[in-house]
């Protein structure tokens, strides 16, 4: 499936841009504000939009599904880091990975 019809892998690649651009791998630090003012973060966010209309059904193969799903948490994660301003750690944050949506 190519990356304009799986947007996890459009995703993805945008964050593999913000990585090169943002990430400082050696001493593991993101420059998360940098990041935010970013078109790099501007593109991340487009792609992340297109999530609204895809329909996961669509994804054929186990490999593709796992793919889809995996990136789509990645991107949940670094969205919410950029989005909440946290600086260090997602423990700044009290129950991050908790949501209170209601999926019923």
């Amino acid at each position: 499936m190519s990356p304009l019809t799986d947007p996890g892998s459009a995703l993805m690649a945008s964050i593999s841009d913000l990585k090169d651009e943002f990430y400082e791998l050696g001493r593991g630090l993101v420059d998360y504000d940098a990041m935010r003012e970013s078109p790099q973060y501007d593109h991340y966010q487009d792609n992340a939009a297109s999530l609204r209309s895809f329909d996961p059904a669509r994804l054929s193969s186990p490999d593709e599904k796992k793919a889809f799903w995996i990136n789509l948490y990645n991107t949940i994660v670094i969205h919410g880091i950029v989005e909440l301003g946290i600086r260090a750690s997602v423990r700044e944050v009290a129950d991050f990975f908790i949501s209170d949506i209601s999926l019923v």
